[in-house]
């Protein structure tokens, strides 16, 4: 699908988001958590977004925005974008309950009828959709300062928990290395085993491509090899990882992954879809992924 009609349908939920003129630190987030996760928005693409989330939209601007999507909507693939890109965002986190399915067949109504009611359906499957996401940590019990470090990076939660100090120069700096190392944690556990050469290619990758201090290394190597990855909030980890680093950071970090992968005598079907799943959401192409793979030889990786 063309990535200026995703970008466009991307705007008017934000704009929508921005309904009543207020959205909280943790809403924002849960918003770009949402839309980082679509397919077909590149980099530019991105920055673009985060233009319209820095700053609330005017209704003035909601309506034309709401106004040109549905001038664009022609085809019966652009009309299935729509309704699987809401549905994409509503099913982030938990399955759609009764309500929502209800709206969903609403808005295949509107979207087919360039109705009106556009905007205020898409409203109401938004809002729940963000709300799911705050509901991890804002109707927990016996909530504390750190739970939604522990939801949303665990490795980060650990290092505070643990009171370690680490060689960083801040607590800024902290976030973006503990994001890190979850993200070579999740390639390595993808099979829900990580590896003594796993750990090992980790602990090199920290200290000699982001230049981590041995201990460091060797601490977040143990927390992301050892702990359960299986509801780490990846959306969040590749989010962050996105907004610290350039391009070609990025395609090295990948390079980086399929090293811990094929570190422990081949690289397995699981650790391939899992690298082209984080590489999707960082934003390089299906190309740049596949010359990565290939680095990899075609023994190693079974063939794939």
């Amino acid at each position: 699908m063309d990535e200026y009609f995703i970008c466009s349908l991307a705007k008017v939920v934000i704009a929508i988001a921005w309904a009543d003129d207020e959205l909280a630190h943790e809403e924002v987030n849960a918003l770009k958590d949402l839309i980082f996760q679509l397919d077909g928005i590149s980099e530019r693409g991105w920055k673009e977004l985060e233009m319209y989330m820095v700053k609330p939209v005017g209704a003035d601007e909601r309506e034309r925005l709401i106004t040109n999507l549905l001038e664009e909507t022609k085809t019966a693939e652009q009309k299935a974008t729509i309704i699987s890109t809401i549905q994409t965002l509503i099913e982030a986190d938990e399955n759609i309950d009764s309500a929502e399915k209800e709206a969903m067949s609403l808005l295949k109504e509107a979207v087919e009828d360039h109705s009106t009611g556009f905007g205020r359906i898409i409203s109401k499957l938004l809002g729940g959709s963000i709300a799911k996401r705050r509901q991890k940590f804002d109707d927990a019990p016996n909530r504390d300062v750190l739970f939604d470090d522990y939801v949303h990076n665990n490795v980060y939660f650990h290092v505070k928990h643990d009171k370690k100090q680490l060689h960083v120069k801040d607590d800024k700096e902290l976030y973006f290395i503990c994001s890190l190392a979850a993200l070579m944690g999740y390639v390595a556990k993808c099979d829900l085993h990580a590896s003594e050469n796993e750990a090992t290619a980790i602990i090199k990758i920290l200290k000699d491509d982001w230049e981590l201090h041995p201990d460091d290394a060797q601490y977040l190597a143990e927390i992301v090899t050892t702990a359960n990855v299986e509801n780490w909030d990846r959306f969040r980890y590749t989010r962050h990882f996105f907004d610290q680093t350039t391009r070609e950071q990025r395609l090295k970090f990948v390079d980086s992954l399929f090293s811990i992968a094929n570190s422990c005598g081949g690289t397995s079907t699981e650790e391939i879809e899992s690298i082209r799943s984080l590489s999707n959401f960082l934003k390089l192409s299906n190309k740049e992924f596949i010359t990565a793979k290939l680095k990899i030889s075609r023994e190693d990786r079974n063939g794939l």
